[in-house]
């Protein structure tokens, strides 16, 4: 498909259905009847859309504040489509990337792939191969959104928690009874039972388990994030680098 003629500007606001919440489908492409035709067929399909006519003006405003995807050329003036994945990578992004290609662009896709693409589709587009690499891609990004929001809601709920309440909340989710807490801990069990209700209201949990679920997360933690590990009993938890518990 022959390329047209550059736009005077080099990127265009988002546009699609007017709900900020919905995912955000990034088309980086220089060439505007590519950039329009991918334009419609995302829209259509329910997403909104953020045109760049290049790589350097998509990165330069990037910012992973919402779920969608990079619908990414692969080859374009300037900074083609590989080091821009690159260029994502090294920044952490959590979007997925859909490379564009032309037919002679075999070797350069493969490269991609190695380097952390999602999935790919060939010059000239066809509606039904677009929607449905963007909703597999829109629904990975959903899934890593939720999680990572799931994680920060959970560090915040951790962090009110007083070092004697991280303590008592290491151990009952290690399974021990207020009993046994009390006793690591050398304290009275009543005082285990009131540190105990108070962990449970600040994290919101109903049940031991609803405790462990909400301590855990959706999915592996990053290093730094507070863990509770019930199949390693004496794997240190909740590091405490706050004062000592008055």
């Amino acid at each position: 498909m022959a390329r047209g003629n550059a736009p005077s500007d080099n990127s265009e606001s988002p546009s699609g259905p007017e709900t900020p919440s919905l995912p955000l489908i990034h088309i980086v492409d220089d060439d505007p009847l590519i950039c329009k035709v991918l334009k419609a067929i995302v829209e259509a399909g329910g997403w909104r859309t953020a045109v760049h006519h290049s790589a350097e003006v998509f990165l330069a405003g990037h910012q992973d504040g919402c779920p969608g995807c990079v619908l990414l050329d692969m080859r374009m003036p300037g900074m083609n489509g590989l080091d821009c994945l690159r260029e994502l990578k090294k920044r952490n992004s959590a979007l997925p990337v859909v490379m564009v290609t032309g037919h002679a662009d075999v070797e350069l896709t493969v490269k991609a792939m190695k380097e952390g693409a999602l999935d790919f589709f060939e010059k000239p587009v066809t509606a039904a191969r677009v929607l449905e690499v963007v909703r597999h891609a829109v629904d990975l990004s959903l899934a890593e959104h939720g999680s990572c929001a799931n994680r920060a809601k959970t560090e915040r709920l951790l962090a009110a928690l007083t070092p004697r309440e991280r303590q008592v909340l290491q151990r009952i989710c290690r399974g021990e009874i207020n009993k046994a807490v009390a006793r690591h801990l050398g304290i009275s069990e009543k005082t285990v039972e009131v540190h105990r209700a108070r962990v449970m209201s600040k994290l919101n949990a109903k049940s031991l388990a609803d405790l462990i679920r909400i301590v855990q997360g959706d999915g592996p933690a990053d290093p730094e994030t507070p863990t509770i590990d019930t199949a390693k009993p004496d794997a240190k938890v909740l590091p405490l680098r706050t004062p000592p518990p008055r």
